[in-house]
């Protein structure tokens, strides 16, 4: 009885702990593919601006990573950062010619947390919980 007690403790300190923990770790991103066709993801990237104001990117991981329709995948992209930027993801949907680019961390500073990209069919949903 004494060790059920002791493991539902640990349960009920150690879950919201490792859910907290998720917001500290390095970026991540989940994308959720409900579009009816598969989805190439092509690069994440960060977009800052410098000393002048000037836009740009800031870091860049380049992915070629298909995600079938119905499935998820998550990554967890190569980015180095300090300061504040935004977080991009670019896409293809279904073999398109034209890639997509959207913003799944409206802002940073230190590329950390995790965000879901839900695609179902032209209409776009996220969740982010970055930092």
């Amino acid at each position: 009885m004494l060790i059920l007690a002791a493991i539902a403790g640990l349960f009920l300190v150690g879950f919201p702990l490792y859910s907290l923990s998720k917001e500290f770790r390095p970026f991540r991103l989940t994308v959720d593919n409900q579009s009816g066709k598969s989805v190439d993801v092509l690069a994440i990237s960060i977009r800052s601006r410098d000393g002048s104001g000037i836009e740009g990117v800031s870091s860049l991981d380049r992915l070629s990573r298909t995600v079938d329709n119905g499935r998820k995948a998550t990554f967890k992209p190569a980015l180095e950062h300090a300061g504040e930027g935004s977080i991009y993801v670019e896409y293809r949907i279904g073999g398109d010619r034209d890639s997509v680019k959207t913003v799944v961390c409206g802002y940073t500073e230190y590329a950390s947390g995790f965000s879901t990209l839900t695609l179902k069919g032209t209409e776009v949903q996220l969740e982010q919980n970055c930092h």
